[in-house]
């Protein structure tokens, strides 16, 4: 005891020379690595309150002149999270050494000069010992070799720690007391050094391991604030009960009693007593039981103890556990438990249903980046930040740190440098009888000196709009309780059945596909590889071999095996869900890994498909066990009105609106200022969807942007359009009621516009319970009504009923086209009116450059013909060509790609046949382009950046031969060649007299398909008939496959089976999800971002400029750089006044909403900021016609003191442009022999493209001037760790400032102002929230 007093008194002599010691220290997890507890006969110690910082820092300011020591030192566990530029790096040290600079008036990370010693002693399960009562020493050993006097050795580290007498304060941290040769010693004045008595020990023995698991299984979340009450159905008992702890009230409360008879309420018995009870928790098969053990006493003569077994069982429903009695004998009692604390930690389903088979599905909620981050409102937890996920663990985030594992939730705070786990996902969500839905999460980290442990409660409400989830409470037991308004959790309308009719929950409707039902034959699919054989409502009725199963609904007929299976048997099971009618098929034929075959049919509502037959394809036949179709009919609609939707007008005028009447689809106005959405149709019912759920007999309705399917009838079919006052009108009227007298009404105001620009309606005015639209559109422009002897230049399209117009591209005047020596004059749908043509009634003139006039190259007529995806105009007995074969122009209208130029390109002569070739593409020959985008389950990959625009993919076979290859587009021009418009894939043999010869491989008409593997398939259909197989005609099959090496990659020639399809391979980074691209390290300094749509880095430094760019503002003009300075070390500043706004190499970039950002950090001083420092931000939008661009003043700028704001136009942003200048393998090429060129402007900054897997795409960036560890190649951890913190801080100081000064109220209206995006964080709002300088 006295060497332990001169001790004492070394360490309080010590502490007057201290002055101050700083922590810096990350948000870190709380999780120990190494023994952390210790425990004797009669008292144990707890060290986790200081194992929960990364690492203490001690700083030695007397021993040396010219510098300072500091020292890192950590508990229980390695070091973590050491500050910037410290290059502790040695794994499991838990000391390490570096030496800085005397300069306190610098950053710690500046101060920082050499690392001394990266590991003076490792963390180890021995470490921590005890010396004597009140004294533990803890030992780091294994430190770097020393050497001494010829003795060699490793670094040793003993750190003493005491616990202070009564009245004597703790000292804030560790203190150094000797740094002798290969020794050093520190001693720390701690209440975590005073011993417990047992009975606080008792709370840390309820702690396992899950099964299958290595995270902890903590039993103290059941731990009651007062007890669990328990009756016997045997013997009428009742008892009292707490798990791993005393009962705190009741008849029992302060007798110390785990479990206690109360049966006679005024004499109630113990049972089992703590201080003479031991803990001891295990599994027992599928059981996690709870052993309250008798200790022998011969003193006890009572004979009332006995030794209690509570048996826990996992229920994942089970969020209120009650404890049930088992059984009983003179020396044990048996009780059991259904709980959801001791399921495995993983991630819970998020589609439930309640007992009313009402389905709620919450997978919108999950959140695959970030987390919902939600703010402690209360006055003492201002700092605390907590942070959420549904279905799934909380996910990484680079500005703070949560505990690992299947966390649910989290919490971090500013000012306390701790991160706490708030409990596992160890249960499913339980909807509640008043139809709110409770998600739990326990077993998380231990609170209120271990009696219980942190646990979140999440109740999820119906609501119309979307709301933030928001912190309610924390319970006395340390649950964390959050109320969240979603319309997610409202129900969806989800139905079974298992013959051919169902009934539509929401209006009543019974839908009936028994007329489908085909009694002679069964109807047949193709997807270019198998052939399929269907029939619903019953088996198939043809006979398909004895190899097939009985009642099979679907047979297949395998071309590879020449084989057929079955699909799946009847009856299938009817699904109505939300508007989707789906039919699913199983128990058919063995397949590959013990599966056996399904099918699934999803029906869809088109009111013009009669013929059964014609509307079932194949859908998606990626895995060979499970087969999809798409069925179009009209026996998916519910009851619908049709009128005609033409008017003829007293002076001969004709305005046909038909057109706009559409079968299978509705048009949508989207309002994102009230958050609805207006589905219109034109003089029918709206089509019915997943997405359209209005009254069956609406023609306009208005819908909740929410998705709960609550609609609005705006008022149904009547009469069809008519004209008054010289305006083309249609109403719909009677609608659902509005008022006592009133029911709500739509007009719609047609408006001719031959341009066509925005052809959709658009909402003028609501007055009252009117609403009023106008909509521009061609189908608006009247016709006078004349004979016509040569056709109208409109045809309709047999298979959609669609009906395209080309009347428009009819002019007074000519178009001419070249091509080498050949000129072309010609008219679409009428005769060329010009000086040269000599024959009047020509379509087509032509001339050579060796002839000295023109010659007819065909009559003109407007005998439009259409075959899917290409219209097409003949002129036909045009002059005689130089071999007697009469001119014939063939103009090919097709629907190119967006953004291709439109007009007439002349791609080829054939003069063995005197044929002129035209190839046109216009917005008029477009029906619709089909979507570039492969959905799976949870994946999208989208394929526009693999769409050309100007030019073509090429992939050469042989010298002679070349196919031609667009993404779900046309392809553009291929000159030399009779290529098909409209073809998405080309084969062009070329022969020796310089000739050519295509063939068409098909259309796009399906979208991309995204198969199980992984991979997206792409089908072209419809091609040139097969010259091998006459009946059959060539189609396209591409299989894209996920390479991160590849870049864009190209496609490769495989084979061509003998159903004439061609089958090609293409290897691209494209197709890769997120998950695949590992991150990996990138020299932020050269200005790089990852741009996810391109799947590459995108480098902003051609943005760089030696003096930056000038930007006037209030009088005062700003100069800005990107990853550059200006004004020494800025990125941004003021000219005159030099005052910076954020320094050059403290900087973050970050997507948001599409759009990048770069924000710079830690300008000079301002009052108004919260972290005292000014910055910038500067909004990058893509802009393809602005080149490098030019900074301006963003209007954010009136509001704000502290921080500049621009928005910047470029086309360095846009996907357009990222891989305009690539040279590799994967580039296409012209297609033309002419020198190719670019659609992109002189000024198109062609961005630096490089294939590295990734770049975080909110990654922060230092500057070149930051230190970084040799060879990371990385940002600075410096660097790193100073944004974060001015990130955190911004977060927590912009939301308090924006409140209080009345900023959050402004930016709210204003939000609710933009026509952008009101409904969430515009970059004008959200942005403010975020950025420190509020």
């Amino acid at each position: 005891m006295k060497s332990r007093e001169v001790f004492r008194t070394m360490i309080l002599s010590c502490l007057v020379f201290i002055v101050c010691l700083t922590m810096v220290t990350d948000v870190g997890a709380s999780d120990s690595k190494t023994k952390c507890t210790l425990t004797t006969d009669d008292h144990f110690y707890d060290l986790t309150s200081l194992a929960e910082n990364d690492y203490w820092s001690v700083e030695d300011r007397v021993r040396y002149k010219d510098f300072n020591l500091n020292f890192y030192l950590s508990l229980c566990h390695p070091l973590r999270n050491t500050p910037p530029g410290s290059h502790c790096s040695d794994v499991g040290a838990g000391v390490c050494v570096v030496q800085i600079s005397k300069n306190e008036s610098l950053d710690l990370s500046d101060r920082i000069i050499t690392v001394v010693n990266d590991n003076a002693g490792m963390v180890t399960d021995s470490s921590l010992q005890l010396t004597s009562e009140g004294w533990l020493e803890y030992k780091f050993t294994d430190g770097t070799p020393c050497e001494f006097h010829g003795t060699s050795a490793n670094y040793t580290t003993s750190l003493n720690l005491l616990c202070p007498d009564a009245g004597k304060q703790e000292s804030a941290g560790p203190l150094l007391m000797s740094n002798t040769a290969c020794y050093l010693t520190f001693a720390w004045l701690t209440q975590a050094a005073c011993p417990k008595i047992l009975d606080n020990q008792k709370h840390l023995t309820c702690v396992d391991k899950f099964i299958n698991s290595s995270e902890k299984l903590n039993l103290h979340s059941l731990h009651s604030s007062t007890f669990y009450n328990v009756s016997s159905i045997l013997d009428g008992k009742q008892y009292q009960i707490n798990i791993c702890g005393a009962i705190e009230t009741g008849s029992c409360g302060g007798k110390n009693a785990t479990v206690c008879d109360v049966s006679n309420a005024t004499n109630p018995v113990v049972i089992s007593q703590l201080t003479r009870t031991d803990i001891d928790v295990m599994w027992d098969g599928p059981y996690f039981s709870l052993h309250y053990d008798k200790i022998s006493d011969p003193a006890d003569s009572s004979g009332t103890e006995k030794n209690v077994v509570i048996k826990f069982l996992c229920d994942r429903h089970a969020h209120n556990t009650t404890i049930y009695f088992i059984a009983g004998n003179s020396s044990h009692l048996y009780f059991y438990a259904k709980t959801s604390v001791v399921c495995s930690p993983e991630e819970h389903g998020c589609i439930i249903k309640d007992r009313k088979n009402q389905v709620f599905d919450l997978r919108p909620l999950h959140k695959k980046e970030e987390n919902w981050e939600v703010l402690d409102r209360r006055e003492d937890h201002r700092d605390v930040l907590y942070h959420l996920n549904l279905c799934g663990p909380v996910n990484p985030v680079g500005f703070y740190s949560c505990p690992p594992g299947n966390v649910g939730a989290c919490q971090t705070s500013l000012n306390r440098q701790t991160a706490y786990n708030l409990g596992y996902i160890t249960s499913d969500p339980v909807i509640n009888s008043d139809g709110t839905i409770t998600i739990i999460y326990t077993g998380g980290d231990a609170c209120n000196q271990g009696k219980h442990t942190r646990s979140t409660r999440i109740i999820l409400s119906c609501d119309k709009y979307e709301h933030e989830p928001v912190f309610l409470e924390e319970s006395p037991t340390c649950e964390l309780v959050f109320l969240w308004a979603t319309p997610f959790a409202c129900p969806k309308h989800v139905v079974e059945s298992q013959t051919c009719q169902i009934q539509d929950p929401l209006y009543g409707f019974l839908y009936d596909l028994t007329p489908l039902r085909n009694s002679t034959q069964d109807y047949s699919a193709h997807d270019g590889l198998n052939d399929y054989h269907v029939n619903i409502c019953g088996p198939v009725i043809e006979d398909y071999g004895s190899s097939i199963l009985a009642n099979a609904s679907i047979v297949i007929s395998k071309a590879s095996s020449k084989t057929k299976i079955s699909g799946g048997r009847s009856p299938g099971k009817l699904i109505f869900n939300d508007g989707t009618l789906t039919m699913e098929f199983s128990n058919g034929s063995q397949c590959q890994d013990g599966k056996t075959g399904s099918s699934r049919i999803i029906f869809l509502c088109d009111h013009e498909i009669n013929d059964s037959s014609t509307g079932l394809t194949v859908f998606r036949n990626s895995d060979p066990c499970d087969s999809n179709f798409v069925w179009r009919t009209k026996h998916a609609c519910p009851p619908h009105t049709v009128i005609d939707c033409s008017v003829t007008t007293s002076d001969g005028f004709l305005y046909d609106l038909n057109p706009l009447s559409l079968s299978n689809m509705n048009q949508e106005e989207l309002n994102t200022k009230n958050d609805v959405r207006y589905v219109l149709n034109v003089c029918r019912s709206v089509v019915h969807s997943k997405d359209s759920r209005c009254a069956y007999d609406a023609a306009a309705c208005l819908i909740d942007e929410s998705h709960n399917n609550k609609s609005l009838n705006l008022g149904v079919v009547g009469k069809g359009p008519f004209v008054e006052n010289g305006r083309l009108k249609i109403k719909y009227e009677n609608g659902d009621k509005c008022n006592a007298t009133h029911r709500y009404s739509t007009e719609i105001y047609f408006e001719c516009d031959e341009e066509n620009l925005y052809p959709y309606p658009s909402l003028a005015t609501q007055e009252n319970c009117k609403y009023i639209f106008e909509w521009k559109t061609r189908q608006a422009c009247r016709e006078k009504i004349e004979p016509s002897s040569f056709g109208n230049c409109s045809a309709t399209d047999i298979f959609t009923n669609y009906q395209y117009d080309l009347s428009h591209l009819k002019i007074a005047k000519v178009y001419e086209v070249s091509k080498g020596d050949v000129s072309l004059l010609l008219n679409v749908c009428g005769p060329v009116i010009d000086s040269r043509c000599p024959d009047a009634s020509s379509g087509s003139c032509v001339k050579n450059k060796s002839e000295k006039g023109y010659r007819s190259g065909g009559k003109a007529n407007a005998e439009l013909m259409v075959i899917p995806g290409t219209l097409t105009l003949r002129y036909t007995n045009g002059d005689t060509c130089s071999n007697g074969v009469n001119a014939t122009t063939l103009i090919s209208f097709f629907c190119g790609a967006e953004k291709t130029a439109e007009g007439p390109v002349l791609v080829s002569v054939d003069t063995e046949s005197c044929t002129y070739y035209v190839n046109w593409h216009t917005e008029l020959a477009c029906e619709y382009r089909i979507s570039c985008l492969a959905h799976g389950y949870d994946e999208t990959i989208d394929l526009r950046p693999l769409i050309q625009h100007d030019s073509n993919y090429e992939v050469p076979v042989k010298d002679d031969e070349k196919f031609f290859i667009n993404i779900c587009r046309p392809l553009n021009h291929v000159h030399e060649s009779t290529c098909i418009a409209g073809a998405s894939t080309c084969h062009v043999t070329y022969h020796a007299n310089g000739t050519s010869s295509s063939d068409s491989l098909g259309k796009p008409l399906t979208p991309p398909i995204y198969d199980h593997d992984g991979s997206v398939l792409i089908m072209y259909s419809l091609g040139s008939q097969c010259r091998q197989k006459p009946g059959l005609k060539y189609s396209t099959k591409i299989i894209l496959l996920c390479d991160p090496s590849a870049g864009k990659g190209s496609p490769k020639f495989v084979t061509v089976t003998d159903d004439c399809q061609y089958k090609f391979e293409w290897r691209t980074i494209f197709v890769c999800p997120p998950a695949s691209l590992t991150p990996k390290d990138t020299d932020n300094s050269s200005c790089q971002i990852r741009h996810e749509p391109g799947k590459a880095n995108l480098d902003l430094s051609s943005l760089r400029k030696d003096r930056g760019y000038i930007v006037p503002f209030r009088g005062e003009s700003y100069l800005v750089n990107v990853c550059g300075s200006v004004c020494g070390e800025s990125g941004v500043c003021t000219d005159s006044t030099q005052i910076s706004y954020g320094l050059s190499d403290l900087f973050q970039f970050k997507w948001d909403l599409g759009k990048l950002k770069l924000v710079y950090y830690g300008g000079e001083s301002c009052a108004s900021s919260l972290s005292g420092k000014r910055s910038s931000t500067i909004f990058f939008e893509c802009d393809m016609s602005a080149g490098f661009g030019h900074p301006e003043a963003d209007p954010l700028m009136e509001d704000l003191e502290c921080m500049a704001a621009f928005t910047w136009k470029t086309n360095v942003t846009c996907l357009e442009a990222m891989y305009a200048n690539t040279s590799e393998n994967s580039e296409p090429t012209s297609t033309t022999k002419k020198p190719a060129t670019t659609s992109l402007p002189r000024t198109t900054a062609l961005p630096f493209i490089t294939t590295l897997p990734s770049i975080d795409s909110n990654s922060t960036a230092a500057g070149a001037g930051a230190v970084s560890p040799a060879g990371s190649g990385g940002v600075s951890a410096g660097v790193a760790a100073l944004i974060t913190c001015v990130f955190v801080l911004a977060l927590a100081g912009g939301i308090f400032y924006a409140v209080r000064s009345g900023l959050l109220h402004r930016l709210i209206n204003r939000a609710k102002m933009s026509t952008a995006t009101p409904r969430y964080s515009s970059r004008r709002g959200g942005m403010m929230l975020l950025d420190d300088s509020l």
